[in-house]
């Protein structure tokens, strides 16, 4: 297997018009059994979570679906619980799924809080495929998550 360099992979996940999973370390736990999906589902990622449950499907695995609540759009549990059920009506016939809300100071701390409690294979996320003059100010929380998990990291392009 070749080790591409950070920013090798940074340009193929926020180019790549397919879902490209990341895997750093050379043991993968597969098929997945548990899988985080993480969104703040406010944006229409219907599509990536399309090919998510795909995924699931294929390795019999349990789906946590993740919102994690940050100081600037904090609120409490139950509302952040909303966007997960409005999201989920359009997938009337998926099971084997939680709903997972978590308060904290930003996304990338939540995902690893939650992570120390939950034994996942993969974590799933949706990038925004920004490049130039808009990544010298703020970077992808999909690129901070995939540069400091352990874990192999799905991520599709929305």
């Amino acid at each position: 297997m070749r080790e591409l360099p950070g920013s090798n992979v940074e340009k193929i996940v926020r180019k790549a018009d397919v879902p490209v999973i990341v895997v750093k370390d050379e043991k993968v736990t597969f098929p997945f059994n548990n899988i985080v999906f993480v969104s703040d589902f406010l944006e229409d990622v219907s599509e990536a979570f399309k090919q998510v449950i795909s995924i699931a499907e294929k390795c019999g695995a349990h789906l946590h679906l993740l919102r994690v609540n940050t100081q600037t759009d904090f609120n409490s549990i139950e509302q952040g619980l909303d966007p997960i059920k409005e999201f989920l009506k359009k997938f009337p016939d998926l099971d084997n799924f939680s709903m997972n809300v978590y308060n904290e100071q930003d996304v990338e701390t939540g995902i690893n809080n939650f992570l120390r409690y939950k034994n996942a294979d993969l974590i799933a996320m949706c990038t925004h495929g920004r490049t130039g003059f808009l990544t010298l100010f703020s970077k992808s929380i999909a690129e901070g998550v995939t540069n400091h998990s352990e874990l192999p990291v799905c991520n599709s392009l929305i």
